[in-house]
């Protein structure tokens, strides 16, 4: 005989009661399994399930209900909480508290008579238990009633009306900001629309120079007739001068430089946003841990003492940072600051940069750098938000646009100059700026027919700006941003009749971050620039004495010195490509030969030494994305993106297109071409690239690691080919082979979200 379980007397009692409300369902006739719930919740027990939480309003719906479900402690799983494994929340954190749901009534009816609903009624009595499944629906039916309308408002002193104390301008201000603050009869009243109106007066009286005001609020409701009659009283206080300023906790750091940072002096009128001002302006003098600029008590007259507290940090310190890119592989700098260099809180750094190209991709060009500079940062030239930095540097890199070369890792361009900077603005996202540097650059390239050294001068000067906002710069919730310069180079070494690099380029990228509901959230970008080159419109170039016009954008040395400041389309803007390989490229390669300069092929296949894609760029380029964000729970986010792109150039049909020709018909001034393209800086509805995929988002102290799988929705025929077929196929040594997992690309990176 099989014997039953053993069951406390707890649960035999709730076995019974199941199954009398089952036997009451089918004596009703009410579908087997489902309980219309009362407010005693009859079957339900702390072993139920929250199923879902929804709400019901029987008059008007004031807020949405995103905002009333933050405010219970009730909780029903929503699709994060459905996700397997680390995603998925403990089930017992949606289990039922009877109890806690009383109080979820209390908490909703105290919310709406706080927003101005005295008669507001709650109750639950229209949720659905589901007793097979142990699960309940809870619906909220709310009924918010009629509104405590404003019927009168006032502003008072102990001479009556606060307008009264007032005189001249001082009282036409305020006339004024009370006419657009305070509350309008006719209005719903709510405490928090008080206590926000309390914070807003205080704040302007302080800002006239009312250093003491006091204020009390009486609020006096008919609770038969809901309406309330607001009464304010304001004790301005003396104005004050500021009389005293009390700097303490300085020790390297001057006085006089702290005195000179503050937007205010003995003698000034008191005005808290100067204080405020002040606060942040030493802050950002990047001295201080603490920095605070406040009132401490004192006595209640027409003189104000301002105290200033500081704790100093550490003037040398020493960092190193790290990091990963695609294209760049490991990235390392270090970099060692003086933040008060002989005072006036100049700040001497000495940085080192690498890109070394360990572990980048294999489908991406891959671009070493070494860069070292000098710099000297002076706050507060000629004005309080104007600094000037002066940056000597110098700088070795293996392109991968130039052609290799012999010389140790690879190195094809090396460059050394200065450039000067007065940048305006202190905060992060209100930034202007004007550059000039001036370089002396050589790019090297070993070709197979000719070698090169190209040397030439670089002078550029550069505008840029920067305008935006954001509630949180590592995760944002909602924020945007516009970055634009517009730059010019070769002005002077043209003026000077030097060989240079002259061009007017001009760029703007604007992004912005708004929620949708609480936890989706929708990401904008678009991005466009315009490149002028300064050379003329083409060349005669000559082969097998025969002469044609050639567009010096693609040969050398124009094309060298061009590619770093072409557009590009790829990557970061258009995933679904590598850096830069959205548009047309060119196929570059080496084959292996034996000593008899005969291909060594492996089977059937030739053999090649290395073969990669080469971006042409672009004279214009536009590229725009929009991404949508879920939030998923703890520091994790999943998104969904499209992008798309373009550049101007394009691939043409070239017969006879060869890499060597010469400016000669004698041929004795050798160039080496990049032929097959053109550009003549226009952009086509048709030659659009798209991106889309999907991701997920990690947050971390230093922004997010973001990992993305893209999908290239319309992609070019070498878009599918490998580069090694691609240069086999060009050298009629193998057949096209387009695979469509050359569609997919992996995206890797870690920063702001947008």
């Amino acid at each position: 005989m099989a014997h039953r379980p053993y069951m406390s007397s707890a649960e035999r009692r709730h076995s019974v009661l199941k199954a009398a409300v089952r036997i009451l369902l089918l004596v009703l006739g009410a579908p087997d399994g489902v309980v219309v719930a009362q407010s005693h919740l009859l079957g339900a027990s702390t072993t139920t399930r929250v199923k879902s939480i929804s709400f019901t309003f029987e008059d008007v719906q004031v807020e949405p209900e995103s905002v009333l479900k933050e405010l219970i402690a009730t909780r029903a799983p929503r699709l994060k909480d459905r996700l397997p494994g680390l995603l998925q929340r403990d089930r017992d954190a949606f289990r039922l508290d009877p109890i806690e749901l009383q109080r979820d009534v209390v908490r909703l009816r105290t919310h709406l008579q706080s927003i101005g609903f005295l008669h507001a009624r709650v109750d639950y009595a229209a949720s659905r238990y589901d007793l097979g499944k142990d699960e309940i629906r809870v619906r909220f039916t709310i009924r918010h009633g009629p509104p405590v309308i404003i019927q009168d408002v006032g502003f008072y002193t102990n001479g009556g009306y606060l307008a009264s104390a007032f005189e001249g301008e001082v009282r036409a201000r305020w006339i004024s900001f009370r006419d657009r603050t305070s509350f309008r009869t006719g209005d719903r009243y709510t405490t928090l629309g008080a206590v926000q109106i309390e914070d807003e007066v205080l704040g302007w009286l302080y800002d006239q120079s009312y250093a003491f005001a006091t204020l009390d609020t009486q609020v006096e409701i008919d609770t038969v007739h809901s309406t309330a009659d607001i009464s304010f009283f304001v004790d301005p206080g003396p104005a004050g001068i500021i009389a005293q300023v009390d700097v303490e906790g300085t020790r390297r750091v001057s006085t006089r430089l702290v005195e000179r940072a503050l937007p205010f002096k003995v003698g000034d009128a008191f005005a808290n946003r100067h204080l405020v001002k002040g606060q942040r302006a030493l802050f950002e003098l990047n001295l201080f841990q603490i920095a605070r600029v406040h009132v401490p008590p004192q006595e209640r007259d027409s003189t104000v003492t301002v105290r200033v507290d500081l704790r100093e940090a550490r003037q040398r310190y020493l960092s190193a940072e790290t990091g990963y890119e695609q294209r760049h592989g490991l990235l390392g700098r270090g970099r060692w600051s003086h933040r008060n260099f002989m005072g006036g809180a100049r700040i001497f750094t000495v940085t080192v940069e690498l890109q070394t190209g360990v572990l980048a991709s294999k489908a991406a060009l891959l671009h070493r750098l070494g860069r070292a500079s000098v710099a000297l940062t002076q706050p507060n030239i000629f004005a309080d938000n104007l600094t000037a930095v002066i940056e000597p540097f110098v700088q070795i890199e293996k392109d991968p646009l130039l052609l290799d070369t012999s010389l140790p890792f690879g190195i094809n361009r090396r460059e050394y100059g200065a450039s000067g900077t007065l940048i305006y603005g202190r905060l992060t996202t209100r930034v202007f700026s004007l550059q000039y540097s001036m370089a002396r650059a050589a790019a090297f390239s070993d070709g197979s027919a000719v070698e090169t050294r190209d040397a030439y001068s670089k002078g550029i000067v550069t505008l840029s700006g920067l305008l935006g906002w954001t509630d949180n710069l590592l995760n944002p919730r909602r924020g945007y941003s516009i970055q634009s310069f517009v730059e010019q180079g070769g002005a002077l070494e043209h003026l000077l009749g030097q060989q240079g690099l002259e061009y007017a380029k001009v760029s703007v990228e604007a992004s912005g971050f708004i929620p949708l509901t609480q936890d989706l959230f929708i990401g904008m970008r678009m991005a466009g620039g315009h490149l002028w080159p300064g050379h003329a419109d083409a060349e005669i170039l000559y082969r097998d004495s025969i002469g044609a016009a050639k567009d010096p954008q693609f040969f050398s040395p124009m094309e060298n010195r061009f590619d770093p400041v072409r557009f590009y389309v790829g990557g970061e803007d258009v995933r679904g490509w590598s850096s830069g390989l959205v548009g047309p490229k060119e196929v570059r390669g080496a084959l292996v030969r034996d000593e008899d300069g005969a291909v060594v092929y492996v089977g059937d296949e030739p053999q090649t030494s290395i073969a990669r894609y080469e971006p042409v760029g672009g004279l214009v380029r536009a590229s725009a994305g929009v991404e949508l964000w879920y939030r998923l729970g703890g520091p994790w986010r999943v998104a969904v993106f499209l992008d798309a792109g373009q550049v101007s150039s394009r691939s043409v049909e070239e017969p006879g297109c060869t890499r060597l020709a010469f400016r000669d018909a004698m041929a004795t001034q050798p160039v080496v071409v990049q032929c097959g393209f053109s550009d003549t800086g226009r952009l086509a509805w048709g030659g659009f690239k798209l991106g889309t995929g999907i991701g997920m988002r990690y947050e971390t102290p230093i922004g997010f690691v973001s990992v993305d799988l893209a999908v290239k929705v319309n992609p070019d025929a070498l878009d599918l080919q490998t580069p090694r077929n691609a240069f086999l196929v060009s050298r009629g040594l193998a057949e096209a082979e387009r695979s469509q997992l050359s569609r997919l690309g992996v995206h890797v990176s870690i920063g702001q979200v947008f």
